[in-house]
């Protein structure tokens, strides 16, 4: 659901100028109190978002409850006191950024992975707690006045998984925010683990390590003992340089987790561990 709302003594003469933007050229707005279906570039098919005038309201709304909600707009009086205000949930503002923006290809095809882990990194952050805020600002004779309000419920995990152990399909973040399945890896509850990785093009294991890890808080520190490569799926593994690697968890579910890599200097690169046993 969301609701988003303007006033004015003259709505409908502010909803005519509206349509002068360049931005809104081409889109309906509503005349009098019957709704108008809008159709903005970027939102998933199945939000249908709509427009009517509820009084001396403006009202664009998606969802039944915000539907309600601008239908009582109609009562609502013009209060030159009031300034703005807002109001997030982060429990749905996740469900909104992982379930409906990540997963429109309208909007995610022209993202680069960069651009990617972003989103998903704060769509992650968003699952620590569960917060509902709210803003109101107001004019009162001594100024522009605020008020905030806020509860929050922190998760005991933090979003941080405990038991690591396991085999996992790994998959990678890439572009257009697709995650490309890029090989295996293994967790073993004695500190030892290792992956292997495949290359798409070529439809073998072209990487594969052995390593002790462990895990410090969020994040899990590997030190591999053995390192091999090859360049086509005929040749022969070839040994590589031990490395010392870490990553950190940035969110779980019961599905596995997602750990961040850096990989350069302001670089870096989102995996996801997929529970095989699942």
């Amino acid at each position: 659901d969301a609701l988003v709302t303007l006033s004015s003594t003259q709505p409908a003469l502010l909803a005519a100028t509206l349509t002068a933007l360049p931005q809104l050229q081409g889109i309906p707005f509503p005349t009098d109190d019957r709704p108008v279906p809008l159709t903005l570039w970027g939102l998933p098919e199945h939000l249908t978002p709509a427009a009517a005038i509820r009084g001396n309201h403006i009202a664009v709304y998606v969802g039944d409850r915000s539907q309600a909600a601008a239908k009582e707009l109609s009562k609502e009086p013009l209060n030159h006191r009031g300034w703005m205000g807002a109001f997030v949930d982060t429990k749905r503002l996740h469900a909104l950024l992982t379930e409906e923006l990540m997963a429109s290809p309208l909007i995610t095809e022209a993202m680069d992975a960069a651009a990617c882990v972003e989103l998903q990194l704060a769509a992650d952050a968003l699952t620590s707690s569960d917060r509902q805020i709210a803003v109101r600002g107001a004019v009162d004779p001594q100024g522009l006045g605020f008020r905030v309000d806020q509860t929050q419920r922190l998760r005991p995990d933090m979003g941080i998984a405990k038991n690591l152990k396991g085999d996992y399909r790994l998959e990678r973040l890439s572009d257009a925010c697709r995650w490309v399945s890029v090989g295996e890896e293994s967790l073993r509850s004695d500190g030892s683990g290792g992956y292997q990785l495949a290359t798409p093009e070529l439809g073998c294991v072209t990487w594969k390590s052995d390593y002790q890890w462990q895990q410090l808080g969020a994040r899990i520190v590997f030190s591999e003992s053995r390192a091999a490569s090859r360049n086509s799926c005929e040749t022969a593994f070839t040994l590589q340089e031990a490395v010392d690697d870490s990553c950190v968890i940035v969110g779980s579910d019961a599905t596995g987790f997602r750990c961040l890599f850096q990989v350069g200097v302001g670089e870096s690169e989102l995996y996801r561990y997929v529970n095989q046993e699942r």
